[in-house]
């Protein structure tokens, strides 16, 4: 029985499908990089997805869905590439208890696919683009985070590590208490954790009581407290985990205005631009 509940404990408590938009830009080996890093450790199934144009007969839209064939071809080709560093070299085989991966390639707008397929994944995984041309962000990561009910984790380039030491940035906000919900596998893995809270506000519960919370799921946390000192509570934020040593922030997404607390509407899009640290969101 006790091998049964245990069992049952690590099941709940890990990634064991991550979905990866690809769109044949830049940063797809990031966040290809990145999937097939916590699948590894999380023995996962890594699902990329590439949305092409839909079929046109008519000549503009032929030579559009050449184009499109031609670019799946390639993210396809990299994506496999990635595939094989870990060892995987037939996409679609679907072993349990081991990292597999497949390609989905389907015909329509990026950000309906991701709305349909990313709230049957328990983690969606993008990178910035390197591009200033390209828009950032975009809105299939809008649609990620309000149309799936999923986390999302927003890669700022390539990473070697994600999660070992980690900070939580909590206001006490229905969307902060999903996110750390949601990272629990991760932050179970964690070296260190902190938990921070940006400002004077009296916050409830504390960050003291989210230590105790997470130290029922066994991991260990430390909370702090740190004022406004900056002209920002994200550039604060971004202060705190850089002396922190931290290569994860997680942050709830789109907090909603409650009286006497923080917001964290417009830290979730400064969050998302700042180019220094993978941001863990939930909202």
């Amino acid at each position: 029985m006790a091998r049964l509940l245990a069992a049952r404990e690590v099941i709940q408590m890990s990634f064991r499908k991550l979905l990866v938009p690809l769109a044949g830009v830049d940063s797809d080996s990031a966040a290809i990089g990145a999937a097939l890093l916590l699948g590894r450790e999380f023995e996962a199934r890594i699902e990329a997805l590439y949305a092409r144009p839909a079929r046109d007969q008519d000549s503009v839209g032929g030579e559009i869905e050449r184009a499109g064939l031609t670019r799946a071809n390639r993210v396809r080709a990299l994506f496999l590439s990635g595939c094989k560093s870990y060892g995987i070299d037939e996409l679609g085989s679907r072993a349990a208890g081991k990292l597999s991966a497949s390609f989905l390639e389907l015909p329509g707008i990026e950000a309906d696919l991701i709305a349909e397929h990313g709230r049957l994944s328990d983690l969606i995984v993008f990178a910035r683009p390197h591009s200033t041309d390209l828009p950032w962000p975009n809105i299939s990561v809008q649609s990620a985070l309000r149309e799936t009910a999923r986390p999302v984790l927003l890669l700022p380039s390539t990473v070697a590590q994600v999660g070992k030491r980690s900070v939580i940035a909590w206001n006490g906000s229905l969307e902060a208490v999903r996110a750390i919900t949601f990272a629990i596998p991760i932050l179970l893995r964690s070296e260190s954790t902190l938990v921070v809270t940006v400002g004077s506000h009296d916050i409830q519960p504390s960050g003291e009581n989210v230590v105790e919370y997470l130290k029922c799921h066994g991991i260990e946390a430390e909370s702090m407290t740190v004022p406004l000192e900056r002209e920002s509570e994200s550039s604060t934020l971004l202060a705190v985990s850089f002396a922190f040593g931290a290569d994860l922030i997680v942050l709830g997404a789109y907090t909603r205005y409650r009286t006497g607390r923080p917001v964290f509407g417009s830290m979730t899009a400064e969050m998302i631009q700042q180019t220094k640290t993978p941001v863990f969101m939930a909202h």
